[in-house]
């Protein structure tokens, strides 16, 4: 079974050309078809799918910048490569031909060989970008339907979570004995960690399915910190941490969506509080005096789980979503940890001005 042959157009109002390149590309396996106007090449072209139009510029009526002006004015035809030929090799005329949509342009008389490779390289170029076209249409979908598929397991947990709950508040009211009650505790919380876990995995799809629709707003970065440990201060002490944020003569404004922002430090903290054991002292430090400042997370405090002994941004899903969310605005989030065993959460930020 033969392969299909890539169809060239050729445009010249001398049939002698015509005929003479569609001999040469004849012989090199592409198919041809001869055209000896711009009124033709575009009729042509309506009728027929082509992979690449040679155009030569110097015609009668309509010549060969117009015709290329008027073929990709066609939307359909906005990758078709178009190659000009021509005898004129001024300045000017080259200009015009790329500036109405022309791909290349050989100068006449040409050699074979070079108007061989350089036909090849278009119609190359035009299938990788149709290709990549193709898995970029085929990569949205598979997100579609993933976005949906955790969307509709979100959903679906809400009322089994809730009614789950529900019958842990009422067991807790009957039963007297400390152990029973110590149990249903531990169930309540891992009922609640569950449906973080599934609230937080949709959000972090839906963040990378619309990261280009941030509105953004310039926020004081010291005022969002505060803001956060207010929010977060029954957890933190629930968990019998102390957060201390170190005064700063320097503050700076960051430009954000804060409701974002203020969920990325929201679960770094919740990374950390629920990581380390009761006790941890967490000093927060602003960085104000390097290029790009940086609010570091110092930690001192024992592991929660004795298997790990430090945070990991790609095992921790709250400091998974913090990075995204971060990354999103061109913020950086690492960890890194000193010979002392301290640990450092550290966000670099890219300031807009600093007050």
């Amino acid at each position: 079974m033969s392969l299909m042959k890539e169809k060239i157009l050729i445009v010249d109002d001398i049939q002698a050309n015509t005929q003479l390149i569609a001999a040469i590309l004849e012989q090199n396996n592409y198919s041809t078809v001869e055209a000896n106007n711009g009124h033709q090449a575009l009729n042509l072209i309506n009728e027929q799918d082509f992979d690449l139009v040679l155009l030569d510029i110097m015609m009668p009526e309509i010549d060969g910048i117009e015709t290329c002006k008027l073929i990709k004015k066609d939307p359909k035809n906005k990758d078709l490569p178009i190659i000009f030929l021509s005898a004129r090799h001024d300045k000017d005329v080259v200009i015009d031909g790329f500036k109405v949509g022309g791909h290349d342009y050989i100068t006449k008389p040409f050699e074979n060989e070079v108007l061989l490779i350089r036909l090849k390289t278009h119609i190359e170029l035009r299938k990788s970008k149709e290709q990549l076209k193709k898995t970029h249409q085929e990569l949205q979908q598979l997100n579609a339907t993933k976005n949906g598929f955790l969307r509709l397991i979100s959903q679906s947990l809400k009322q089994p979570i809730s009614d789950i709950l529900k019958i842990n508040h009422l067991l807790k009211e009957l039963v007297d004995s400390k152990e029973l009650v110590g149990y249903i505790t531990k169930l309540n919380y891992s009922v609640k960690q569950l449906e973080k876990f599934s609230s937080t995995a949709l959000l972090l799809n839906d963040l990378k399915l619309n990261s280009n629709e941030l509105v953004l707003e310039v926020v004081p970065l010291k005022q969002l910190i505060q803001n956060t440990l207010l929010q977060q201060s029954s957890t933190i002490n629930s968990r019998n941490q102390k957060i201390t944020l170190l005064e700063t003569d320097k503050d700076m404004n960051i430009l954000v969506e804060k409701k974002l922002l203020e969920l990325a430090l929201v679960k770094v903290i919740e990374a950390i509080v629920f990581s380390y054991k009761g006790g941890t002292q967490i000093k927060i430090i602003q960085q104000t005096d390097a290029d790009f400042p940086e609010v570091i997370f110092e930690i001192t405090g024992e592991y929660e789980d004795p298997a790990h002994e430090y945070l990991d941004i790609n095992q921790n899903l709250p400091l998974m979503l913090a990075k995204l969310i971060l990354e999103l605005h061109s913020f950086e989030l690492s960890i890194y940890c000193s010979a002392s065993k301290k640990e450092y959460l550290k966000i670099t930020f890219h300031p807009t001005e600093k007050s």
